[in-house]
């Protein structure tokens, strides 16, 4: 799922790889888990992008489908 910013996406997921960390996320009938932990310094950013898909999420189609 991208956003009006990071349309892209995993534009969450490769930052935080590109600095050192992990992301993962599961979904059921219920809820949704994120996490990620990225190495300091690159916090701010990585919450950033991530506060982006409740602020202005894309919903794309195929994504939703793929969850």
């Amino acid at each position: 799922m991208g956003t009006e910013t990071y349309r892209t996406e995993n534009a969450l997921d490769s930052y935080v790889h590109r600095h050192g960390g992990d992301c993962n996320a599961s979904t059921d009938m219920e809820q949704t888990m994120f996490q990620f932990n990225v190495q300091d310094g690159f916090l701010e950013k990585a919450l950033a992008i991530f506060s982006r898909f409740f602020k202005e999420p894309l919903l794309m189609e195929d994504a939703i489908v793929r969850e």
